[in-house]
């Protein structure tokens, strides 16, 4: 996301006091333990202003944060954008965990490099071969129907928002998204510009609960046996959800 000009709308920056101290705290935490508290803090502070109006309060505080606090800027940042790309939605078929991600499909030509609305059976050609080789076979993936330049990549938080939201209903329904003509600005044509792809993932969220059912089976196993056999297999699970999850999301590294 690119950083939006400096935001000058009355009442905004008092409304990003709260945002910069909280931010402030997280950049000067001394431990792990104290950096995830505060970072669950500024997620439960940003969730909330992630509107047409509640963005500019953010806005104000990272451009607080800009002069004053480059920690503090770089760590509000982050949380803004992980709670809009991360997210849990509950349906009647269980609850799922969504990623959103953005794709340069094309990123370099001697000549214009063509965008706008993709054929189905590209984009079902992609979504296959993100699933095979970034994700997982068993992972619902939607993609934006076009092709985007990078001046119709989402410009403000909300439309960041809006766009995660739609993205994650639609991998859930087993479908990609079509933009109305209205929400995509008139391309600017550069000669070797990148072209865009943005897509969601969704999983099932049922690590949790394998986790919380197989160490109560291992609570009320009648013997040791039991016991660490319940707890052997729950783990090996776990540890192997936790791994895939952490390569994915580029928070370990693949080798």
């Amino acid at each position: 996301m690119r950083r939006l000009r400096r935001n000058e709308r009355p009442g905004a920056a008092r409304g990003g006091n709260a945002l910069v101290r909280l931010a402030t705290s997280a950049a000067t935490a001394g431990s792990k333990l104290e950096t995830q508290y505060w970072d669950a803090r500024l997620t439960e502070a940003v969730r909330p202003l992630l509107t047409a109006t509640g963005q500019h309060t953010i806005e104000a505080a990272l451009d607080r944060l800009w002069t004053a606090n480059g920690r503090g800027y770089d760590l509000l940042a982050d949380v803004v954008e992980s709670t809009i790309e991360v997210g849990s939605i509950a349906r009647a078929a269980g609850g799922f965990d969504t990623l959103m991600f953005i794709v340069p499909a094309l990123a370099w030509s001697h000549t214009r490099i063509a965008h706008g609305p993709m054929r189905q059976a590209d984009l079902d050609a992609l979504a296959v071969q993100l699933g095979a080789h970034v994700f997982a076979p068993q992972a619902r993936i939607a993609l934006v129907t076009r092709l985007l330049t990078p001046d119709q990549l989402p410009n403000s938080y909300h439309e960041e928002a809006v766009l995660a939201r739609e993205l994650a209903a639609a991998a859930i329904d087993g479908k990609h998204l079509t933009l109305r003509a209205d929400r995509v600005p008139e391309a600017i044509d550069f000669v070797a510009d990148a072209r865009y792809v943005i897509g969601t993932v969704a999983v099932l969220a049922l690590y949790g609960v394998i986790a919380w059912r197989g160490l109560r089976i291992a609570m009320v196993a009648p013997d040791a046996f039991g016991r660490l056999l319940a707890t052997g297999l729950t783990s090996m699970i776990i540890w192997q959800a936790i791994l895939n999850i952490a390569v994915v999301t580029a928070s370990a590294p693949y080798t």
